[in-house]
């Protein structure tokens, strides 16, 4: 496990409610706005919660606006979203702050403590990072599916299913890309399969699918570990496995 989060520029904490959509718990924010807030939760600083670089310095609002890359007028809007629902917090010295029932860094023993009630997963600041780069812009709101998705993805085995907290392999119930279309909000399984399609980092596909029926509306979804993994290293390995090319 070590060697996995090193490998991925280690992790943050992002706390979610199980099988409860992202757009019941944010409805004032579109899947781009996701997209954006979960990049912004990679420079979470240690267990403080205030936006920084890694060497420490800060990032204010003014440095925020130039790594989001978007227009000033499209930043003061997103950014006033995430204030109204409490996400961010900005004080009177500039400093930015993550509200810690979203996104948490600080050491493991310690989260639980943040989380109460809410459940968890391990979210790569490497890899979300250079996959906001590469899909920020008209393409943006496909990244936003991989905040989306948390809620279904189960914690030892990264698929997506509608029993995401269970633990015994025999109990787990797979979503098909039917299931989770309903959830998202499209309108056909195919569009969402096109769009999980679409999100690639460095040659490997994020959102893998596999079927055991014709029906191609119920191929089932399992998640690439270099960017979500809330799971134990014992079946790391066989996961990542499944996103090696041929």
């Amino acid at each position: 496990m070590e060697a996995h989060h090193k490998e991925n520029g280690g992790f943050i904490f992002a706390f979610y409610e199980m099988q409860r959509d992202m757009s019941e718990r944010f409805p004032d924010l579109t899947q781009s706005d996701l997209a954006r807030l979960m990049f912004i939760g990679t420079y979470v600083g240690w267990q403080g919660g205030e936006l920084s670089y890694g060497n420490g310095v800060r990032i204010d609002r003014k440095v925020l606006e130039k790594l989001l890359d978007i227009s000033r007028s499209k930043f003061s809007e997103f950014f006033s979203k995430l204030t109204d629902l409490g996400i961010l917090n900005e004080d009177n010295t500039g400093a930015i702050r993550v509200n810690p029932s979203v996104f948490y860094r600080g050491a493991e023993k310690d989260f639980k403590k943040v989380a109460g009630a809410m459940q968890y997963t391990r979210v790569y600041r490497k890899t979300i990072r250079e996959l906001y780069a590469m899909y920020n812009g008209r393409t943006i709101k496909q990244l936003g599916l991989i905040y989306a998705v948390l809620p279904y993805i189960n914690f030892n085995y990264n698929i997506v299913c509608h029993n995401a907290e269970e633990y015994n392999k025999d109990n787990v119930k797979p979503m098909t890309t039917a299931d989770l279309a309903k959830k998202l909000g499209y309108s056909k399984a195919e569009q969402l399969t096109k769009a999980l399609r679409g999100v690639k980092y460095e040659g490997q596909r994020v959102f893998g699918f596999f079927e055991c029926e014709d029906d191609a509306r119920k191929k089932k979804i399992v998640v690439n570990p270099n960017v979500i993994y809330a799971g134990s290293g014992e079946k790391l390995d066989g996961i990542k496995i499944l996103f090696k090319s041929a």
